[in-house]
């Protein structure tokens, strides 16, 4: 059994073994999860496709890397991982969690394009998808930022000096 074969085997059993506790203790629906998963009208049909995009290219890039390098494929594993909770709405759009995930979608994929070694002086055949998989999650995350995040509250540090800003005192 080839080692990307393993490393799908294993990511999926590590799935249903978090999952059944959490099945457990929750009510999960699963038409809420297939109905969260699915496009959504208007502005955000534009960020679901390039979500959509993500995850299909970062998956082919993840099958493209070779077998014997584990942590490029573990990278874009964390990238699947990070398109999958930004669709299902898990986190807020003001939160630092939100800017973490978009901000792994960009520069991973990147990452993962400058650590793929080649072999015999050739382009490494992961090296391009991950390079247009980040440039999608840039894209996408310049967009969520356009669209999404002007709307947060500004944060101002003169505010966290008043008692009715609930900061500490400088």
């Amino acid at each position: 059994m080839g080692r990307k074969m393993l490393l799908g085997l294993s990511f999926i059993c590590t799935l249903f073994i978090f999952a059944t506790p959490v099945y457990a203790q929750l009510t999960v629906d699963p038409q809420a999860i297939v109905k969260a998963l699915a496009p959504r009208p208007g502005v955000d049909l534009l960020l679901d496709l390039l979500l959509y995009g993500i995850f299909g290219i970062a998956f082919i890039t993840m099958l493209l890397v070779p077998d014997k390098q584990l942590v490029p494929s573990l990278i874009m594993v964390g990238v699947i991982l990070a398109a999958l909770i930004a669709k299902l709405g898990i986190t807020a759009n003001c939160n630092l969690e939100t800017l973490a995930l978009n901000v792994s979608m960009f520069a991973f994929p990147l990452l993962v394009a400058g650590m793929v070694r080649a072999r015999g002086g050739k382009t490494p055949p992961a090296m391009w998808p991950a390079i247009v998989t980040g440039i999608v999650g840039g894209i996408y995350f310049f967009l969520f930022w356009a669209l999404k995040q002007q709307t947060c509250p500004n944060l101002c540090i003169g505010c966290l000096s008043t008692p009715e800003g609930g900061g500490a005192r400088f």
